[in-house]
């Protein structure tokens, strides 16, 4: 694995000296920042492909903007090498632009997760809350497609109560859920170099948010397995702000956000990309994939 990876060269330098990032620092959080326009999405890219191309550690990739779902193709003219390299690697995109569905089992998300979706408060809606968490042990027996009908078959003013709510949200009807097929879990656990997940492609911005929650989740209750990741998560700002939110945007009621960031333990990194008004300080290599267009 190469110690350094080169990104492009420094601004201010007369020999045209090359910028690297230093490869074993990626275990840690990384926020990659610079005002609109600045390149950002471009020169993300091409960290990513020297990653790719110099280790072998997986990349997770939540793309709310699907600027990453060409990241496996090649642009003409590339390097041949480089592009027969990143041509043997596995780059799975999951979602409307890719070759897979981003599919989430429902009953299989933790208690918190399920509520966050379905925008219960624990104390405010405290009834619904408790009947979801007595819900736990049997949950996971029955398929997303019955839940509305299970809910309704118990009979009682409460469990009405979620099936209406479920029913009014739309959640039941949201093109997210996998019906019991293949889900996103499956596709994490058997570690492709990239995986891109493409959150763009929802109908509704409460899907997508679903959708990334249901990643994180999944990678936080793995966590003891120790696996390696690289977990970028582009317009982070976006997913948990500082602001108050509802629930079904991965914050309580409350303001308190299930934060991103906390799904990268020790052996893996998060590197986290938005918008600020900060200059950059080098000029991007240039790109071997199509993935993503210069900013």
């Amino acid at each position: 694995m190469a110690a350094e990876l080169p990104i492009g060269t420094l601004l201010e330098s007369s020999d045209g000296a090359h910028a690297h990032v230093l490869a074993r620092k990626l275990n840690r959080h990384t926020f990659w920042c610079g005002q609109s326009g600045s390149g950002k999405t471009y020169a993300l890219g091409v960290l990513l492909e020297q990653v790719m191309l110099e280790t072998e550690l997986p990349l997770v990739i939540l793309d709310p903007n699907s600027d990453f779902v060409r990241l496996g193709e090649m642009r003409a003219g590339a390097d041949r090498a480089s592009a027969d390299e990143l041509r043997s690697r596995d780059v799975r995109v999951l979602g409307r632009n890719g070759d897979h569905d981003l599919r989430v089992q429902f009953t299989n998300l933790p208690l918190k997760s399920k509520a966050a979706v379905a925008q219960i408060d624990p104390i405010l809606d405290a009834d619904e809350y408790n009947h979801l968490l007595r819900l736990e042990d049997e949950v996971h027996s029955i398929d997303d497609r019955d839940l509305v009908a299970h809910l309704r078959a118990k009979g009682s003013a409460v469990h009405d109560k979620l099936a209406n709510r479920l029913e009014n949200l739309g959640i039941s009807e949201w093109d997210l859920w996998a019906w019991g097929g293949r889900n996103v879990g499956d596709h994490l656990d058997e570690r492709a170099d990239a995986t891109v997940l493409d959150l763009g492609g929802f109908p509704t911005p409460a899907e997508s948010r679903a959708a990334a929650l249901a990643v994180l989740d999944h990678l936080w209750e793995h966590r003891e397995e120790r696996v390696g990741r690289l977990i970028v998560i582009d317009e982070a700002h976006n997913l948990c702000r500082p602001t108050r939110r509802p629930p079904s945007s991965g914050c309580s009621r409350n303001g308190s956000c299930r934060s991103p960031p906390r799904a990268a333990s020790t052996d893996c990194g998060c590197c986290c990309r938005r918008s600020a008004r900060r200059r950059c300080t080098s000029t991007p290599c240039r790109s071997a994939t199509t993935s993503p267009s210069c900013g």
